[in-house]
C-alpha cells in the first residue's frame, strides 16, 4: 500500500517534499520510474503466484 501511495503522491508533490513527510518512511526519495517498476514487479509477482496456485 505504501508503494501505491508514494506513486500517487509523486504526481501531487514536488520530489523533495517526500523527505519531510511524517508517514514513518526512511526519508529516501524515489524517482517515478523506480516506483512504477516496483509496482509493476509486485503486480506481476502476485499474478504469477495466482497462476501457479490454480
Amino acid at each position: 500500500m505504501a508503494l501505491l501511495r508514494r506513486l500517487r503522491d509523486q504526481n501531487r508533490q514536488p520530489p523533495m517534499s517526500e523527505a519531510s513527510s511524517d508517514s514513518g518512511d526512511d526519508g529516501r526519495t524515489y524517482s517515478r520510474s523506480e516506483l512504477l517498476r516496483g509496482a509493476l514487479l509486485t503486480i506481476n509477482g502476485i499474478a504469477a503466484g495466482m497462476r501457479n496456485t490454480g
